[in-house]
C-alpha cells in the first residue's frame, strides 16, 4: 500500500509540475519560430527560466504542505501556492482546447472561402491600383474620369477587404470546434444542461484542476500517514520485546504484547487500564503498565486527567 501511494504520489506531483511550468513557457513566448530566425539561444533560455521558476513553485508547495504540521504558516504558503498552481492548470487546459480549435480552423470550408475571397480582393486592388497609375499618366482628360471611377472602385474593394479580414477569425470556428472531441463533448453536454459551452468547459476543466491539486496534496499525506504508521508499528513490536523483560517470556505472551501495543496505536484500544483489561487481552496489570509507560516515553501517548494516558497528537 505504500510503495502504491509513493508511486500515485509521484505521478501526480509530476502532472501538476508539467501542467504549471507548461503554463508559465506560454508566457515566455517561446516558439520554434525563434530558433529557426537564429534567436534560438535566448528564446530558450527563457523558456527554462519560466519553466523552472513553475516547477519552483510546486515543489515549494510539496515541501511546504509535507512540513505544514511544524507551523500554521507553513500551510497557509503551501495553500497559496496551491491556488495559483490550480489557476495555472485551468488556464492552461483552456488554452490547450482553444489552440487545438485554431489548429483545426484553417482546414475547414469556411476558412479557406473567406481566404480565397481575401486573395481575390486583394488581386482586385492591385488591378484597379496599377490601372489607376497608367490612367492618372494620361494626358487625355476621358482618362482622369475613369481615373476616377478607379479610386471608388478601389476604396469599395478596401471595405470589403476590411469585413473580410474581421470575418476570417470567426470563419469556420464552428465547423472546427465539431472536430475536436473534447469540445464536441461540452457541447453535447450543454445541450442537454441548457447552457452554453463556455460554461460546462470551464467547469469541467475547473474541476478537473480542482482534483489534481486535491489528489495530490491528499497523496502527500497518504504517504506521511503510512510512513507514520509503519514506523509506529516497528516501534510497537521493540516496545512490547521491552514490556516483556522480567517476566516469563514466550512467544505467546509477546505476541499478545504486540497485539495491544498495535492496537493502542491504531486507536482501536484506548490506552486506559481499566478498558484494557476488560477488553480480555490475557496480560497480567504489571505487563500493561509496562506497555503504557513504554508507550508514553517513546511518545506515542501523552499523559491525561487523573494519570491515565491518551494518544498523542502528533500521532
Amino acid at each position: 500500500m505504500l510503495k502504491l501511494a509513493q508511486f500515485t504520489q509521484c505521478l501526480l506531483c509530476l502532472v501538476s509540475m508539467m501542467l504549471t511550468g507548461l503554463f508559465a513557457l506560454s508566457f515566455s513566448g517561446f516558439s520554434v519560430v525563434d530558433i529557426e530566425q537564429g534567436g534560438g539561444g535566448k528564446a530558450v533560455f527563457i523558456a527554462l527560466l519560466f519553466v523552472t521558476l513553475g516547477c519552483c513553485i510546486d515543489i515549494g508547495k510539496y515541501l511546504f504542505w509535507f512540513q505544514r504540521q511544524r507551523s500554521y504558516a507553513y500551510g497557509i504558503i503551501s495553500l497559496t501556492l496551491t491556488v495559483f498552481s490550480l489557476l495555472a492548470s485551468y488556464a492552461f487546459f483552456i488554452s490547450s482546447e482553444f489552440n487545438v480549435i485554431k489548429d483545426v480552423q484553417p482546414t475547414t470550408v469556411e476558412y479557406l472561402a473567406v481566404q480565397q475571397q481575401l486573395a481575390s480582393t486583394r488581386q482586385e486592388i492591385a488591378y484597379y491600383e496599377s490601372l489607376l497609375n497608367k490612367r492618372l499618366k494620361s494626358a487625355y482628360h476621358q482618362q482622369w474620369q475613369e481615373a476616377e471611377k478607379n479610386t471608388v472602385k478601389i476604396r469599395q474593394l478596401n471595405d470589403e477587404l476590411t469585413v473580410l479580414t474581421a470575418k476570417l477569425p470567426d470563419a469556420g470556428l464552428r465547423s472546427a470546434q465539431r472536430q475536436v472531441p473534447a469540445t464536441q463533448v461540452f457541447v453535447v453536454v450543454s445541450h442537454v444542461l441548457n447552457s452554453t459551452k463556455e460554461t460546462v468547459s470551464n467547469m469541467a476543466y475547473g474541476l478537473l484542476a480542482l482534483l489534481l491539486e486535491v489528489s495530490t496534496l491528499g497523496c502527500i499525506s497518504l504517504v506521511s500517514a503510512l510512513r507514520a504508521e509503519k514506523r509506529c508499528l516497528h516501534d510497537g513490536e521493540d516496545l512490547g520485546a521491552e514490556a516483556v523483560k522480567g517476566h516469563d517470556y514466550d512467544e505467546g505472551l509477546r505476541q499478545k504484547v504486540v497485539e495491544l501495543s498495535r492496537d493502542i496505536i491504531n486507536g482501536t484500544t484506548p490506552p486506559v487500564l481499566r478498558k484494557i483489561r476488560a477488553a480480555h487481552y490475557g496480560l497480567d496489570i504489571d505487563v500493561i503498565r509496562s506497555i503504557l509507560n513504554n508507550l508514553y516515553l517513546a511518545g506515542v501517548l501523552d499523559t491525561d486527567k487523573r494519570k491515565s494516558f491518551k494518544l498523542s497528537k502528533a500521532h
